[in-house]
């Protein structure tokens, strides 16, 4: 039990910091509201449900027998945010019915990129590690919960932005402050994925 306490802490600290998925929410809510927010929220866990069912199956061992799976992986994530934040500097370079529409609009795109998210790959190994004694309907509702409560915090300082987001220049400048983070996280997975192939 105490090793599930500690798993969830380890779990709470890692949702609630900054993070390509906090950006994703909070610009979600600034964009469109509380349903936009919702519906980003919603596929972040979806796709972290995803992740947990295949690291529990032990998906995870791969990287110790393909040592390229990891630096792949990180590096294709670190390609979809770095494109999403060029989408939000240059909505002009969005094309008319791609799958990478905006942070907010693509639901599988945003469930995907959990498993694109090397930081995901760890944060689930190590919350299974250390509750391994747990059922996964306890895991899963933990999951839930916990991703659910840390987003809700991003979604509302979106919120609380999103009048400024109704004049253009608000807008301009807050697209441009979130697509220049995502750039950076984007920019950091890449380096992590050359420095540890």
């Amino acid at each position: 039990m105490i090793e599930l306490f500690a798993a969830t802490g380890i779990l709470i600290v890692a949702a609630i910091t900054p993070g390509p998925n906090n950006v994703f929410v909070m610009t979600a809510a600034i964009q469109g509201g509380v349903l936009h927010a919702f519906r980003t929220m919603s596929a972040i866990i979806v796709g972290s449900l995803i992740l947990l069912v295949l690291v529990r199956l032990g998906l995870d061992s791969v990287s110790q027998h393909v040592p390229l799976f990891t630096s792949t992986v990180t590096l294709f994530g670190s390609i979809y945010l770095g494109w999403m934040g060029c989408v939000l500097i240059k909505p002009r370079l969005k094309p008319a019915k791609s799958l990478v529409s905006g942070p907010h609009k693509s639901y599988l795109g945003l469930s995907l990129f959990q498993l694109l998210n090397p930081k995901g790959w760890v944060l689930v190994s190590v919350f299974l590690a250390a509750s391994e004694q747990a059922q996964l309907t306890v895991l899963v509702t933990i999951l839930i919960v916990v991703t659910f409560g840390c987003l809700s915090v991003w979604a509302l300082a979106g919120l609380a932005l999103s009048r400024l987001y109704e004049t253009s220049r608000g807008r301009l400048w807050i697209d441009r402050l979130m697509g220049t983070a995502l750039i950076i996280f984007s920019v950091l997975l890449a380096m992590q994925s050359v420095f540890h192939s």
